[in-house]
């Protein structure tokens, strides 16, 4: 899941030979050489489809048990990755890179991801060439960072949300999707207690980090909780 994979799938376009790599697990090589698209090939793949994965076994029962006969699940959580032009961008954060300047923008080929498939969504086919697509996937690589990951308000689900407009897709984001986060959204009382604990949550991964790093370089054997506002220290 690395933080290049969006970089990497610009330069597998402009090098066919790199097809025969997955972006997504490196040991998976195919043994054919990809062949030119032809124009109606091209034009399929201008179809934005929605990857929706179960973020792990209590959100896949979660899942299941609310979903009904006409939407997956009114109030599931998910994972969301977009599809265009045959790479699925997802955003994430990491453990231990909390630096400004990291991004959160992930590529990988579809479905090849740890999260459990459990739906695709089709939202008609965007208006941008793929040269288009791939200047607009390098705007927001810098735009959504890995820092400014939060699990409500900037999140895999608003990023899908905003790809797919910024792509003029024709078909409205599922309502389905965000049921979740429009429930924390329109609750004072859970939005607060999920905030608090994306906070908690966060300063610990933060601090976590410092402390292996500081094992590290300075041979101590552990290390003071930074205070919530501590800068983080380079990892170059």
């Amino acid at each position: 899941r690395s933080h290049f994979g969006s970089s990497f799938a610009r330069l597998r376009r402009s090098a066919p030979w790199l097809n025969i790599m997955s972006l997504g697990t490196p040991d998976a090589i195919n043994d054919e050489m990809v062949t030119p698209r032809s124009t109606d090939e091209n034009e399929e793949e201008r179809e934005v489809v929605l990857n929706v994965y179960d973020i792990d076994r209590v959100s896949g029962w979660w899942n299941e048990y609310t979903k009904n006969e006409d939407e997956p699940s009114r109030f599931g959580a998910f994972h969301v990755g977009v599809v265009i032009y045959g790479i699925e961008y997802c955003y994430q954060y990491y453990f231990d890179l909390w630096q400004e300047g990291v991004t959160g923008v992930v590529s990988h080929w579809p479905k090849s991801t740890d999260y459990t498939f459990r739906a695709s969504e089709s939202m008609g086919r965007t208006v941008l060439a793929e040269t288009q697509v791939d200047a607009l996937i390098a705007d927001i690589e810098n735009e959504w960072c890995a820092a400014d990951y939060h699990i409500t308000r900037k999140n895999c689900v608003s990023f899908a949300e905003e790809l797919c407009g910024r792509l003029e897709c024709p078909r409205p984001f599922p309502a389905w999707i965000k049921g979740a986060l429009e429930t924390a959204r329109s609750s004072y009382v859970l939005s607060t207690v999920l905030d608090a604990s994306w906070a908690t949550a966060k300063w610990w991964m933060v601090w976590s980090t410092q402390n292996e790093e500081a094992k590290a370089i300075e041979g101590q054997s552990g290390g003071e909780p930074p205070t919530w506002d501590a800068p983080l220290r380079s990892r170059d």
